[in-house]
């Protein structure tokens, strides 16, 4: 019968003819041979003669199992292994089903599990494959659906069911639908590695070990779909990391970025991308703020992504609604991209699901198309870009801010650089790159001394990621803190200028947003922040300040005759 795939595929397209005088097929024994009963390809030979006459088969204690495989290396001469290998057949395993969904069910996931322990996962998803894209040559996580996995479990496996109208008589049938839906939908998918996300190479793990090989690293939970082994030194040490330091330096000369911080501050960003698989905490958002559109704030993040992934990174635009923007970040959750650019942010940044996914690092929402909640973690790296950041709330603690400042008037129009086609170097050169990354983080690991401080709740990112830089560089990337937070004080700076505009406008009185529109579009107006302006914008934006004190006034509202209306008071402490 043999335990490999390909004897249990020959032996079900090989069966064994039946025989009325229950002649042993490989010797010629009589009255001592019988299909067995759960597998008619099978027979039993009950000979105490049979291996002495050279019959061929598993011995057990009570005779020997004897497979269509068994009959014809006996008729040949040929050995199994050689009759497999003239075949090639592909491989398809045997079930045998029964009218147990529970035992349907196992017998199929085990098959599954055998043919490759690498190709199918539990993801955050649900059941998951690694598949790569012809086109652009990347390898991603994908969600099995249910028209993919019966396609995939029909090319591994051939199904039969007993007929009713013939004893012993096994008919063919395709997989059956309830036992891959139960496959696919099961809550319990333990028999299956879980799979946290695919990386282009090799990662520093959480206790700070290096995993340099292809495949899935149990000890991380992620896949590694590189082509060979990145090349870093074993034991780095401080000049190894310093020289690492310098050539990302050097991708990075043609920015202009306010101060050296700053330029240390985007190099975090893919320190932090390469560092998240082993950072089992949070990590801040990177924020790219320019003084002048063209200066270059979208070409920093993606080129120092394409730098560490070797692929243009995902890219996207800010979406209008908290309700988008929570779909959209559980959409990239699912399958976990290293990072994700949001780009040209024009409004405050930071609404609630993206200062949810900053300090809790899940996201939850419903799943697209099926009615299911899910709740899944989120271990992208988000980066923003944008002209003079502001930032909503409190949102200021959860970013890194990367200032870029250029005197030219257009920016756009230099010619100067050093990498005239910067994007496809680093996409090119990109396992440069990131060894120098996981050298710098090693050598950190290896021989330096943790920040004396933490920050909140990105302990773990703060003591790996900023203080590699800050052993190598004596900078304190974060020393722009109380910068970031006038951002924020912005914010009300804003409201309050509402607040005068509305009164000076309505002189203290009840109003409704289609009342103040036409103003809300002048030229003097505070709302000319955002960009295609309407009424219901104008409502939505003056529902998110209202009920907040700012300078000792208050936009209240009131809900009557199916629309708010809004007035400004004084409010006594």
């Amino acid at each position: 019968m043999g335990d490999s795939l390909a004897e249990k595929r020959w032996n079900f397209e090989h069966p064994l003819e039946e025989t009325e005088e229950r002649q042993c097929p490989v010797r010629e024994h009589k009255d001592c041979y019988n299909p067995l009963p759960d597998n008619p390809h099978i027979g039993f030979c009950f000979s105490t003669s049979h291996e002495r006459d050279g019959g061929r088969g598993i011995k057990t204690d009570h005779g020997y199992i004897v497979s269509p495989l068994d009959v014809e290396s006996h008729l040949t001469g040929k050995t199994k292994e050689q009759i497999l290998q003239e075949s090639g057949e592909s491989v398809r395993t045997p079930i045998y089903l029964s009218d147990s969904l529970f035992d349907n069910v196992n017998k199929v996931e085990n098959v599954l599990i055998q043919l490759n322990p690498q190709e199918l996962f539990d993801g955050p998803a649900g059941l998951t494959r690694v598949l790569e894209n012809r086109e652009s040559g990347e390898t991603h996580m994908m969600r099995i659906n249910l028209e993919s996995l019966e396609l995939y479990i029909d090319q591994h496996m051939e199904f039969r069911i007993r007929s009713t109208k013939e004893e012993n008589k096994w008919i063919r049938k395709r997989p059956p639908k309830d036992v891959v839906k139960c496959i696919l939908e099961k809550q319990d998918r333990t028999k299956f590695q879980y799979l946290k996300g695919v990386v282009p190479s090799a990662i520093l793990r959480s206790d700070g070990s290096l995993f340099n090989q292809s495949g899935f690293d149990p000890k991380s939970g992620y896949y590694s779909s590189q082509d060979s082994p990145l090349e870093i030194p074993k034991h780095p040490t401080k000049k190894d990391a310093n020289d690492a330091l310098q050539i990302f330096k050097k991708l990075t000369s043609d920015f202009p970025f306010a101060t050296e911080t700053d330029r240390m501050r985007a190099i975090a960003y893919p320190l932090t991308i390469v560092a998240r698989p082993g950072i089992l905490g949070n990590v801040p958002i990177f924020c790219a703020s320019a003084n002048t559109p063209g200066t270059g704030k979208t070409l920093l993040t993606d080129t120092l992504a394409r730098a560490v992934i070797g692929q243009p990174p995902p890219i996207t635009t800010q979406p209008l609604k908290e309700d988008e923007t929570r779909k959209a970040l559980l959409s990239y959750a699912l399958f976990n991209p290293p990072t994700l650019i949001i780009d040209n942010v024009r409004r405050a940044f930071g609404d609630g699901p993206l200062a949810q996914i900053a300090t809790s690092s899940a996201i939850t929402d419903r799943v697209l198309g099926r009615s299911q909640i899910a709740r899944c973690p989120f271990r992208t790296v988000l980066a923003c870009t944008g002209n003079n950041l502001e930032f909503q709330n409190d949102m200021n603690r959860r970013v890194v801010v990367i200032e870029m400042r250029t005197s030219m008037e257009s920016p756009e129009s230099r010619t100067d650089f050093l990498f005239p086609a910067i994007k496809q170097y680093a996409t090119k050169e990109w396992k440069t790159y990131r060894a120098a990354a996981l050298t710098m983080l090693l050598a950190y690991r290896l021989h330096g001394t943790p920040p004396a401080r933490s920050l909140g709740s990105f302990e773990e990112w703060y003591r790996l990621v900023t203080g590699t830089l800050e052993w190598l560089t004596g900078m304190d990337i974060l020393d722009n803190r109380d910068e970031v937070k006038s951002f924020a004080d912005n914010d009300k700076e804003w409201i309050s200028q509402v607040h005068d505009w509305l009164l000076a406008k309505t002189d203290g009185k009840k109003f409704k947003a289609s009342d103040i529109f036409s103003d809300a579009v002048g030229m003097e107006s505070p709302f000319l922040r955002f960009t295609n302006l309407s009424v219901s914008r104008l409502g939505s934006e003056l529902k998110k300040i209202r009920n907040r004190v700012v300078d000792g006034r208050v936009l209240e509202s009131k809900r009557s005759g199916g629309s708010n209306s809004y007035q400004v008071v004084e409010k006594n402490e």
